[in-house]
């Protein structure tokens, strides 16, 4: 039985919640007004009504609101949403109010039955009264709601659209041009090895740099692009990827590349960071001292920045000032190491 503090304050309300409240009474309502294809279908015995607490706050906006529960005759829950309505005027969003009881009917079904991987059946129903007794003249469905219902009808109840682009091939997102380059990114994110397709990944930049976006458009896309590839593809030798996008001419004249020159060299500290840390580590167990911890990172550091020097000053397309920059070496030995190398047979 509904509890009595519980009740709306509406005299109206209040009695015709009272009263449908008891099962019996309940029951008689819903054999007189529920259309008999419907009321074929539920076990009207096994109705019952639904704690007082069911709802939460935000699904508590009329306290005249009433919600039973029942199963059908092959026993599958359903709940009958009732809303109580004594108005002076129809109200015109009603059906949007109906959905969104019926969903939120549905999610706290969920919430309180984990275990059943289906959603129940919800049929809201509208007694309604007003003052003065005039037929009802707004939308019964949520679909005349809309400018065009039968556009509204067809996508609400149309299947979710999936694009798997697990499934997709390779040579199916390239024909995709801008957005190819995005699900082509995507897709390879994850493979065991980026090298493989790196060729490919070039060619679909070329594509996405011979379409009609706007410049600016254009080249933030394919920059963001390149440098999400960069830091997240898995790759077992990163020159593979390197020397394929130092031949892309888009890339080359948006000097796009320098970018990709300062990740690598900060990849390449922080592999060297992690190996001057191992060594003062090994160092440090066998000598006994501090010290050589710190010795072992200083060096691995100095190694690292060095070879990452090396490596840019082999490609020749940064100044020394910015691989100084890169590598946090002085300019003078960036020189330096110029010159052994020019030396060097």
């Amino acid at each position: 039985m509904t509890d009595e503090m519980n009740l709306p304050k509406n005299p109206h309300d209040r009695i015709f919640r009272k009263s449908l409240s008891l099962i019996e009474v309940a029951r008689s309502f819903f054999q007189n007004h529920l259309p008999p294809h419907l009321l074929a279908i539920i076990n009207v015995q096994t109705l019952a009504l639904c704690s007082s607490n069911f709802l939460n706050e935000a699904l508590k906006e009329k306290e005249s609101d009433i919600i039973y529960q029942a199963m059908t005759n092959d026993d599958i829950p359903i709940y009958i949403y009732l809303v109580i309505e004594h108005q002076s005027a129809p109200m015109r969003r009603m059906p949007m109010r109906l959905w969104q009881y019926s969903l939120a009917t549905m999610n706290r079904h969920a919430d309180q039955m984990p275990e059943d991987d289906h959603y129940p059946l919800v049929l809201p129903m509208v007694y309604y009264h007003d003052s003065d007794n005039k037929a009802y003249v707004q939308p019964l469905s949520f679909f005349d709601l809309f400018r065009n219902p039968r556009l509204a009808r067809e996508i609400f109840n149309m299947d979710m659209l999936l694009f798997n682009i697990g499934t997709m091939s390779i040579e199916q997102i390239a024909t995709h041009k801008i957005t190819g380059l995005l699900e082509f990114s995507n897709k390879l994110s994850r493979c065991k090895d980026f090298g493989p397709y790196a060729k490919e990944f070039s060619r679909i930049i070329d594509l996405v740099a011979r379409t009609d976006m706007s410049p600016d458009t254009k080249k933030q896309y394919i920059d963001d692009i390149v440098r999400y590839m960069v830091v997240t593809a898995p790759i077992t030798d990163s020159s593979v990827l390197e020397k394929e996008l130092e031949k892309n001419t888009f890339l080359v004249e948006k000097k796009i590349m320098p970018t990709l020159a300062d990740h690598y060299a900060a990849r390449a500290r922080e592999k060297a960071l992690q190996e001057g840390l191992q060594i003062g580590h090994q160092e440090g167990r066998q000598e006994g001292r501090q010290e050589g911890l710190q010795e072992g990172r200083q060096e691995g550091l100095q190694i690292g920045h060095q070879e990452v020097a090396r490596s840019l000053l082999n490609k020749g397309n940064m100044s020394l000032q910015m691989i100084a920059e890169v590598t946090h070496l002085p300019l003078e030995q960036i020189e330096e190491l110029q010159r052994s190398m020019t030396q060097s047979p």
